[in-house]
């Protein structure tokens, strides 16, 4: 957007980070106080009572109740100070003041909802919205505004959508120590890690390598695994910074539901195993999973009923199966969506159009 000024919004916990994206730009990154909700999906009654929920999420809930109530002071400053034509909000509890008070001083509110099912944060802000973009189909998301609402799909790494060539994957996968010969499967619980798929990928490894199927351990930082558990059939990295490469030269990726890993893997057209997160607020990796299910794009895995031997079936059965992996790569890329950075921009554009 040439000639246009930007100002992104975050909490002191990701302004590291953002300083650092925003290195080679003229955005300026301001952090406001914000405090989230604390809600977990499919536990127990009687788990809320315990003392760990009680002083990590009702205590903490009501701390950041105070920080949310600072974060709308802050926000009503920096509206008064940057004078913004729009803003933009992708849902999450620091959007929450930021769009209440451009909900008060009537700037218009565009939205991006990544996730088959709205937040909270979205749905509070929706009906102030001027115009609405959501990461899959709009039935999706009945108590959206029809006449705001359009499915743009969520913006990922345009080489995704590029499929690799044989010599490409070779390339690939020689990294790993891994030959075309036999399938590869990615195993990842998303940047962070899962000490979930950590512990079941090592439980499985024997089993898999007897199946002489390939396999890719992406274990995050947070859960490491040992090195020496390594052998011709398995490899371990706690991350990579050539994830679209990687994903294109996989036959089967096994990872959790989050709503931007999915779009990548659409994009890449590949046969996925989701696991969703049970915990995870409103569920939404659940919901997000039984989407995808629903229309033979995913095969889904509960992980309260999931054991070392099914999780191991089902990657094998998968892995010596193309047809069936053509089949799920097909129906997930019907979610891919190449003109969703510029569809969603338009938007923004649209509105601030207006303003001026």
């Amino acid at each position: 957007m040439p000639g246009a000024d930007f100002l992104f919004v975050c909490d002191k916990n990701f302004a590291g980070q953002a300083r650092t994206l925003f290195s080679n730009t003229d955005t300026e990154v301001k952090t406001i106080s914000a405090g989230k909700l604390r809600r977990y999906a499919n536990l127990k009654w009687y788990t809320h009572l315990a003392p760990y929920h009680i002083w990590h999420t009702h205590l903490a809930n009501l701390v950041d109740l105070f920080k949310t109530g600072t974060g709308f002071c802050q926000s009503m400053l920096l509206m008064s100070k940057f004078k913004p034509d729009v803003v933009f909000v992708k849902g999450g509890y620091v959007s929450l003041p930021l769009g209440l008070v451009a909900a008060y001083k009537r700037i218009p509110i565009v939205i991006h909802d990544s996730d088959t099912t709205p937040g909270l944060t979205n749905r509070i802000l929706a009906k102030h919205a001027s115009l609405i973009g959501t990461g899959s189909p709009i039935e999706n998301y009945p108590s959206y505004p029809a006449d705001k609402t359009k499915f743009v799909g969520i913006p990922v790494d345009d080489n995704l959508f590029t499929a690799l060539s044989e010599s490409e994957i070779k390339k690939v996968r020689a990294c790993f120590g891994f030959t075309n010969e036999l399938p590869f499967v990615v195993v990842t619980g998303g940047g962070g890690g899962s000490k979930v798929f950590n512990e079941l990928t090592v439980k499985t490894q024997s089993i898999l390598a007897k199946n002489k199927i390939q396999v890719l351990l992406l274990s995050g930082k947070a859960y490491s695994v040992p090195k020496n558990l390594e052998d011709k059939f398995f490899r371990v990295e706690e991350f990579s910074n050539e994830l679209s490469d990687i994903f294109r030269a996989a036959d089967v990726v096994v990872t959790r539901a989050g709503a931007s890993s999915l779009s990548e893997l659409a994009a890449a057209r590949k046969a996925i195993i989701l696991i969703p997160h049970p915990h995870l607020a409103n569920n939404h990796q659940e919901k997000n999973a039984k989407v995808y299910q629903g229309l033979d794009a995913a095969v889904v895995l509960k992980q309260g009923s999931l054991t070392s031997d099914k999780f191991a079936n089902e990657i094998t059965n998968l892995a010596k199966n193309p047809k069936r992996q053509r089949t799920l790569g097909q129906a997930l890329g019907a979610f891919a969506k190449p003109n969703a950075l510029s569809d969603m921009v338009e938007m923004i554009l649209k509105v601030s159009g207006k303003r001026r």
